[in-house]
């Protein structure tokens, strides 16, 4: 066994022993790894469960260490009844895997179908294009929102009822007994949204997608009477307060040294048009300092300096930005950093500088006369050095 693949048991060990409960146990190297992993679990005769128990928590790690961690077992365990149920667990993976995908695939083209027709709606007004926008944003939240809680496992997002129904064994389904289930409803989702994820959504968020919900009841069984402009309003919070985090979650599965991921630059491409469609062009892309993607949106919204930052990949942003917080940039000399106290570091939002193109964050700390020094620099303090 190498050291990396023991290094990779070590982390799934403890990782089941925090979710069963049990003391961690040390490991000082792959022998002891091993060792400690199969006394763990193989004198209960539960290895197969634990390790079920441990994914099915935490079903997006990476195949590679999935696969490590199965070869091992395979490798280790001749019993033919383990050997047996690792074979469910990839097929479990499997289902997951699939309900994942699918539900990403289709949530992204809906948002792509969507955002095509608000801009129409934007500039056209017509009733029918808010009507396509909002079938398709909804359904696209709908399904993100499935997918950012589907990580917690497959079956959280069908109706119990109908799993039990539907499926042989309802804690591990097949992806064609998945095929038959029941989704939940949108309380529902919300619920488990609030139990998985309460700082990423706001209360607003839910109520915009309750409300945006009854809408769309309301355009399938009825007809459309809201004011275009209320229906753009809706929208509008629609992708900032519920697309916009959900973005965000979903990008967490990907690997640390993706960020020019496929998934990575639909996403920021999304978040261009949606801007092109709000603020038309009062907005700049910089390189985001805290996850170095190029995914960090300055806005101006009409100002002659930017008023608010978010970046689509990681989150990072500043609001409600003053013209008084603003501090010479050493690089580019314009008046466009921002000291970050919990990165005691600054960010420079002018976008032609090299540090919000290439370099990132700006060396910044407070100086004892009160301004601040950057690249070991204080303008008030270093006067000759100018």
């Amino acid at each position: 066994m190498t050291a990396e693949v023991a290094d990779v048991i070590q982390c799934a060990n403890e990782r089941g022993n925090r979710l069963l409960g049990l003391p961690r146990r040390k490991s000082t190297g792959a022998s002891s790894a091993r060792d400690s992993l199969a006394s763990l679990y193989m004198p209960r005769g539960e290895c197969s469960r634990a390790v079920l128990e441990l994914y099915g928590t935490n079903i997006f790690i990476t195949a590679e260490e999935y696969l490590m961690l199965a070869a091992w077992i395979l490798t280790t365990v001749t019993t033919t009844g383990v050997k047996s149920e690792l074979a469910e667990l990839r097929a479990l993976r499997g289902a997951v895997a699939m309900v994942k995908f699918s539900l990403l695939e289709n949530a992204l083209d809906s948002v792509d179908i969507g955002l095509e027709y608000f801009s129409k709606a934007m500039k056209g007004h017509d009733r029918k294009d808010y009507k396509q926008c909002l079938l398709n944003l909804f359904q696209a939240a709908e399904l993100l929102l499935k997918a950012v809680v589907s990580r917690q496992g497959a079956r959280i997002i069908f109706n119990p009822t109908s799993l039990r129904k539907h499926c042989k064994n309802p804690d591990h389904p097949t992806e064609s007994e998945l095929h038959r289930c029941q989704s939940i409803n949108i309380e529902r989702l919300c619920e488990l949204l609030v139990q998985h994820h309460p700082r990423e959504f706001s209360d607003e968020a839910f109520q915009i997608m309750k409300a945006v919900a009854q809408m769309r009841n309301n355009i399938q069984h009825f007809a459309i009477v809201a004011e275009p402009q209320y229906l753009s309003l809706q929208l509008q919070k629609l992708y900032q307060q519920v697309l916009r985090p959900a973005f965000i979650i979903i990008q967490t599965d990907e690997a640390d040294d993706s960020w020019n991921s496929d998934l990575r630059q639909e996403i920021i491409d999304y978040e261009r048009q949606f801007l092109d469609i709000i603020v038309h062009e009062e907005y700049t892309l910089a390189l985001c300092p805290v996850c170095e993607s190029f995914s960090h949106f300055i806005l101006y919204e009409g100002e002659s300096y930017p008023i608010r930052t978010h970046c689509i990949c990681c989150g990072f942003g500043l609001n409600d930005l003053q013209t008084w917080d603003f501090q010479q940039c050493p690089e580019c000399g314009t008046p466009s950093v921002i000291y970050l106290p919990q990165h005691r570091a600054g960010v420079c939002l002018w976008y032609k500088c090299e540090y919000s193109k290439m370099e990132g964050f700006v060396p910044m700390e407070p100086c004892k006369c009160g301004e601040y020094r950057m690249e070991e620099h204080c303008r008030n303090c270093d006067p000759e050095e100018e």
